[in-house]
């Protein structure tokens, strides 16, 4: 019964996020052909409405394959996804006041929501394998927590108003970016893996091979 709950409201909010996400990024698109000084907030925070849309539907895979176990993964994402929003509407909001620290609010936003699509996709790798060890899961793990350290220092230089504070936040970001690479391809051999497992399925699928 949860499940059948659960599975219908990330649909609805993975999609209500994404087209917040996608309206935006129309206002911040506009907003830079008219020249406003907004027009970075609106896209940072598109981006953010967008990653986190993609980490609620990867979230709602995971509860319809029926785990309803909730690992460390799982509650790790949850934690950023909370965060990542929390650090984007401050900074959506400190942004359009013309207040000092708002794109170090936004780009931290950025990084935890990308960390958040990372963990909850890792998670889902571990629901498909019956051992969740994996090497190109392990390096992402390694950047994660690298873009992490490197978002907690340029967070806290940025608030400080620290010079450098940029240089910090944006290379958390790339390494976040990896981070969520290698869950992919983790996520992408744990596929295979199955495939693999299951064999090959009859041409036309297995309603047509019955009527055979």
């Amino acid at each position: 019964m949860l499940r059948k709950v659960a599975m219908p409201l990330d649909l609805a909010l993975g999609s209500l996020l994404a087209i917040a996400a996608a309206a935006f990024g129309v206002v911040g698109f506009f907003a830079g052909l008219k020249d406003n000084s907004h027009t970075t907030q609106w896209f940072l925070a598109a981006l953010i409405l967008g990653v986190l849309s993609g980490a609620v539907l990867v979230d709602e895979l995971r509860t319809a394959a029926g785990d309803q176990a909730r690992r460390v993964d799982a509650w790790l994402g949850s934690l950023l996804f909370v965060l990542a929003l929390a650090a984007g509407v401050v900074g959506f909001i400190v942004g359009l006041a013309n207040k000092a620290h708002a794109s170090t609010w936004l780009v931290s936003g950025v990084i935890l929501a990308v960390l958040s699509l990372a963990a909850t996709m890792d998670e889902l790798r571990r629901n498909r394998m019956a051992a969740g060890a994996d090497a190109y899961a392990g390096l992402g793990v390694a950047f994660g927590l690298l873009g992490l350290a490197l978002g907690v220092v340029g967070f806290i230089l940025g608030l400080a108003s620290k010079s450098h504070a940029d240089v910090w936040l944006w290379a958390a970001v790339v390494s976040s970016v990896v981070a969520l690479g290698w869950v992919f391809e983790a996520e992408h051999r744990a596929v295979l893996g199955i495939a693999r497992e299951a064999g090959p399925q009859p041409l036309g699928g297995p309603g047509l091979a019955g009527t055979s």
